[in-house]
């Protein structure tokens, strides 16, 4: 009689959203909220190199997001960028879901 060996089970990986669908949604939340726009910057050229995916105003702050999918670490050229709006007075960070943003804003005293 032939020995029965145990089947194999794979794990199924989780679709994690692409950083565009990510960046939509944000986008639709950010302009939904009064006193908000948001725009979505479009990569290109030499000129934008390491500049958010995300800019726009809340309540007369300007702020730039960098939208990564989970476990992905900025460029030390986006880190660069992110710092030089830091110090000018806007609010930057790296999202990977609206709740960020919410975290992001909350830390910045802006609650919406």
């Amino acid at each position: 009689m032939d020995e029965i060996k145990p089947i194999e089970i794979k794990k199924v990986k989780k679709h994690e959203p692409l950083e565009s669908t990510i960046s939509t949604k944000i986008i639709r939340y950010l302009n939904a909220i009064p006193g908000c726009k948001a725009v979505k910057r479009h990569q290109g050229g030499a000129n934008n190199r390491g500049d958010a995916d995300i800019f726009g105003c809340i309540n007369s702050r300007h702020f730039e997001f960098e939208v990564k999918r989970r476990n992905k670490k900025l460029t030390p050229l986006q880190l660069t960028k992110q710092k030089e709006w830091e110090i000018v007075g806007s609010i930057v960070g790296r999202v990977e879901s609206i709740d960020d943003i919410k975290s992001i804003f909350r830390m910045h005293k802006i609650y919406i």
